[in-house]
Formats: C-alpha cells, structure tokens, sequence
C-alpha cells in the first residue's frame, strides 16, 4: 500500500513539470527506409530519408546526423541495398554518429498502393522503442503527397508535437561577393545577389539566421538576426552593408544589429518621456540626436532604451469611430472564456478585426493576467488557492492533488524515514512550483489573449508586439510607432 502511494504521489509530481516541456528529440540518427518491392522504387527512400532529417534538422538545437553523411555509411555497409532491414547495421551507425535512437524503416508498393513500416530502436540497449505502419497509402502520382503525410506523422511521433512551418527567404545586396548563410548554427546554402536563400523553418519559435563571409579560420559573421515567424508566412531577411564610420555605429543591439548615422530613432527616458529623433554619434557617455535642426547630447545614465525606426514607418492612430457594441461582445467572450479555448479564441479573433488597436489594446490591459497575484496567495496558503485565484485550474488540481499526496505520505510515515523524506520532498516541490506556475500561466495566457485580439502581428516580415513592448505606444499623440527592432539597455 505504502509503495502504491508513493508512486502515484511521484507520477503527480513529474507529471506537473510536463507541462513546462519544449520541441525536444533525442540526438537522432535517420538510417533509411528498404524498398522490399521493385527496385524501380529505390528513390522512394532517398526523398522519404531525405524529407524526414530536413524536417527535423529544423528544431533549433536538435542533433539530427545529416543526410550526407548516412549516405556516405549506407554505401559503405550496403543496408539501403537488401530486401529486409539489418538492425545491427542500423545500430552500428548510431553508434558511428553518436546518437541515441535510430529510425530504419521499410515499404513495399503494391498496385499504386505503398505501405511503410517505421521503427526506432534505442542505441544503447539495442531495444526496439516505437513501431509505427502507414498501410496502403495512395502511390503512383499520389506518392508525393503520402510521402509529406508520412513525414510530418512520424515527425509528431517523434517529436511529440506537431510540427508547424513558415518560411524564410535571405538575401545580400552585395554584386559578385558570396555569403554563407546559417540557420541556427547549420550551414544552409552560399548565396549572392540575385540568388537567395529560401527555405522553411519551424513556425512559432525563434529562429536564429546567421551571414557570414570567408572560409575556414577567416570567415566571418557580418549579420545575425533572431527571427519569429508564424505559420505558412514568410520572414525576409536583407543584408545591406552600410559604408557609416563603424567608430560612430551603436553597435551594441540586440540580435547583433547595428545602429548608424542617419537613422531615425526612438529614446525613451527614464524619467518616463521619449524623443524621436535622428542619430549622429555617440560616445562612451552620450549619444547625440538631431531633433528639429537642434543637435542634443543625451548621457546614457538617463537613457533606458534605444529603437530604430524604420524610414517608411507609418503611424496607427486612435479612432473613436467604431461598434461599441462590438466592444461590449469582444468583454463578453473574454470574461466567459478563462482557457481561450479554440472555439472562443476564434469567436473573439473575428470580433476583434472590427475594433481599432488602440480600443483593443485598452481591453487588453484590462483583462491581462498578472502572476503576482496567484504567487502571494500560493506563497501565504502552501499553493492551494492562487491558481484557483487566477483560473488555473489544471495546476490547481495538480497542486491541491500533489499536497494531498505529500500529506498522506508524512502522516502514514510511522517513522518510516524514507516514506516521510519523499512526502516532504513531493510538498517542497510542489510548494516551488506553485510559486512558478502563476507567471508560467500569466505569460502563456496573455500571449493567446494578445493573438486572439489581433495585437501581434507582422510588419515588414517581422512580429510586432503592441502590447508588450510598452514604448511602441507613443505619447504624447498616442500613435503607434512601427520599429524594425528594439535596440539595447544601457
């Protein structure tokens, strides 16, 4: 009975900090897929092999072994060459490559119908992990689309998310010079003017692009940009050298982003006010702006942060004409709906595509989430009501079950030392995480609010947030500033 308890109460506590998890695989090696049918289908493995390591290769910070080098393995112990899969073959890449799991699979076309069948063996234990059949899919002219089908279902499988993808076009400005461009610290493609990169990338999570010049212990990295896209759009990314004194350049920005002489700015103070204005230079103390023909030196101990503002920039100004009605609705589907479940996210998107940003973005602070709140009653009441407090109630469960189970576990304890040290190991740490989870939930339930209103959004192929980054929205005329990209705190 007491070991009983003791595993449901360990299943409650790992089982909560799944909800924190990320786009994760394991380091991954893609072994191939054996044609068991007519060898007129051979290439049937290379475009499936080939698809599923580009896919995956996408995830920032995955470790997929690259197709290149398991074509250069499979030649040498022929596994893509036989008519049944050799697992020890299989393990032996991984092994080769360093990897924790091998996928091998094999197919079979039979009358315009193929059939595919994945595995995914552990390289250490050599045991068989996962087993998946894609039965008589559609083949002949048809195959092209069961082979992105197949991809993207063994990509969840593996991944144990779906995968989402927009895309990403790099181009130079630069005639007769060579750029390498990277995609989180991958080698894409060389490029040049008029022959640019254009690839996908994961929708929805940051993605960093890197250009560099040179080759081997000289090459060089002349421009890097993180980068969030959002499903099926396209981010575009132009490197343009400026030929501005590098002495006089804010160089120290964000995303390695360069500030230079000529370009229009955004300061906002400490003190609270703003000044937009054109910048000159700067020193070790001051940065010196140019507003309405009058030179002025700002030090940077009053300065909280720096923008670029973007020379076509235009301005989003308030409107008193719109639907109150509307307004009145869009409160009412935000105030019913605590999860923002799929049905009212979009109910609420589609109302709020009539009102203007800045009504929406007054409904937006009023309705925003603050962690604070749910942390002091969770701190004050050992995590039993903040969740509860702020509309949590999936961590409220969680943490009401989890204390329940460390109570159990501490008064059936009858001096069992181990028992009692897990019941208060299982409530210490449910106490930290229900200090955590108010802030975890806040940001994740503010970024749906924000999207369902409409208030992030694309400008110049990059997220806007209008909401988040206070200083967007301008005093004293109210108007909405578009930026290419927040610069640096001092």
């Amino acid at each position: 009975m007491k070991s009983i308890i003791i595993a449901i109460a360990i299943m409650f506590l790992f089982g909560s900090f799944g909800f924190t998890s990320t786009m994760k695989i394991k380091p991954t090696t893609i072994a191939g897929f054996v044609n068991k049918g007519d060898k007129s289908d051979d290439n049937i493995n290379v475009l499936l092999t080939k698809s599923l390591i580009n896919l995956l290769s996408l995830i920032p910070d995955v470790i997929i072994t690259p197709f290149s080098d398991v074509e250069t393995a499979v030649k040498m112990n022929k596994l893509w060459f036989s008519k049944a899969i050799d697992v020890e073959k299989a393990l032996a890449m991984g092994i080769l490559f360093e990897t924790k799991q091998v996928v091998v699979g094999d197919y079979k076309i039979i009358k315009n119908k193929v059939t595919i069948n994945l595995y995914v063996y552990d390289v250490v234990t050599g045991e068989l992990t996962l087993q998946r059949s894609f039965k008589d899919s559609p083949a002949g002219k048809d195959i092209f689309n069961t082979l992105d089908d197949v991809v993207k279902q063994v990509s969840y499988i593996l991944v144990g998310q779906a995968i989402t993808l927009g895309k990403i076009n790099v181009n130079v400005d630069v005639p007769d010079t060579l750029y390498k461009v990277y995609i989180n610290g991958r080698f894409v493609k060389e490029i040049k003017k008029g022959d640019p990169y254009i690839g996908d990338i994961i929708a929805d999570e940051p993605i960093e692009v890197s250009i560099r010049v040179g080759g081997g212990k000289d090459e060089q990295e002349v421009f890097k940009k993180t980068v969030t896209v959002i499903e099926g759009e396209t981010a575009n990314i132009q490197y343009i050298p400026s030929d501005a004194k590098t002495e006089d350049k804010i160089s120290k920005t964000v995303d390695s982003f360069e500030i230079f002489p000529g370009q229009k700015i955004l300061i906002n103070l400490k003190n609270g006010g703003s000044i937009v204005g054109i910048f000159i230079k700067q020193d070790e103390s001051n940065v010196f702006v140019k507003t309405s023909d009058i030179e002025s030196k700002i030090p940077k101990n009053k300065i909280t942060i720096v923008a670029m503002i973007n020379d076509s920039s235009e301005k989003i100004k308030k409107s008193d004409n719109f639907d109150y009605n509307a307004k009145a609705q869009l409160e009412d589907l935000i105030k019913s709906s605590p999860f923002l479940d799929d049905n009212n996210f979009l109910n609420i998107k589609n109302v709020a595509a009539t009102i203007p940003d800045d009504a929406k973005y007054s409904i937006y602070k009023k309705y925003q989430k603050s962690g604070w709140g749910g942390f002091v009653i969770n701190f004050l009441t050992i995590g039993l009501f903040g969740s509860w407090a702020i509309g949590d109630y999936t961590d409220a469960i969680i943490q009401n079950s989890l204390f329940i189970g460390s109570v159990i576990l501490l008064a059936s304890a009858n001096g069992d030392a181990g028992m009692a040290g897990v019941g208060g190991f299982i409530l210490s740490a449910n106490i930290i995480y229900s200090l955590i989870s108010p802030f975890t939930y806040s940001a994740g339930y503010n970024d749906k609010l924000m999207k369902a209103l409409g208030l992030i959004y694309t400008y110049n192929n990059s997220p806007v947030y209008y909401v988040k980054k206070d200083l967007l929205y301008h005093e004293p005329d109210d108007t909405l500033i578009h930026i290419d990209l927040l610069a640096f705190s001092f």
